[in-house]
């Protein structure tokens, strides 16, 4: 099946690692950002319950799908983590604690890192596709590939895709003790009214009740 993973897929991929714009950390709180002051438990229960989705998504498994399978698995996961993105960027705007807000600047450079390094997967998934489609438009062309040697050239691609999810992989675990610590310092700090709404936020987000 011919896949048109380089324009219209990538397209949508660009969308999903840019969709948040530039970072507006640094500036100043509008009136839109007071609201989401006011909304931070719920914001913050989202937050945690898209980045919980992520997690249990996520899986070394996805390599042994088919091209397209791979690229649709990497635009829902990005999805997931645009969203962390957002979430954090705007929470961030709106603190005033030094402490809370280094805190949530770096969460928001781990998710940034990770869908930045996703992304590269999906990436070679376009390029290893392209390489196969047009390898019968270019025989005759490329010298001394008559034989599929183009084809046999798409391991390439693939070996380094193994690699980069490996990456994934290995980021998601070494942060699962720091993420565990910040979400146990934010719910901490919450009265007991805002806790319920993390709470609520997370559970109907995740679908995990959070004890």
């Amino acid at each position: 099946m011919e896949l048109n993973l380089a324009t219209d897929l990538f397209g949508k991929l660009k969308t999903v690692i840019f969709g948040h714009g530039r970072s507006r950390t640094g500036k100043k709180a509008t009136d839109a950002d007071y609201l989401v002051k006011m909304n931070l438990p719920p914001l913050l229960g989202r937050r945690d319950a898209v980045y919980e989705r992520f997690t249990q998504q996520f899986s070394l498994q996805l390599l042994e799908q088919e091209p397209h399978q791979r690229f649709e698995s990497y635009r829902g996961l990005l999805e997931l983590l645009n969203s962390a993105v957002r979430d954090t960027d705007a929470v961030v705007v709106t603190l005033s604690n030094a402490d809370t807000s280094l805190r949530e600047r770096r969460l928001l450079n781990y998710f940034e890192l990770l869908a930045e390094t996703l992304t590269a997967a999906a990436q070679l998934v376009c390029f290893e596709n392209r390489m196969l489609t047009r390898e019968e438009s270019l025989d005759g062309f490329l010298a001394g590939d008559r034989t599929g040697k183009l084809k046999r050239r798409v391991n390439v691609f693939q070996d380094s895709e193994k690699k980069i999810v490996t990456c994934v992989a290995d980021l998601i675990e070494m942060a699962e003790d720091s993420i565990r610590r910040h979400r146990d310092y934010t719910r901490k700090n919450f009265n007991a009214h805002n806790a319920a709404r993390y709470h609520r936020a997370f559970a109907d987000f995740s679908g995990i009740a959070l004890s």
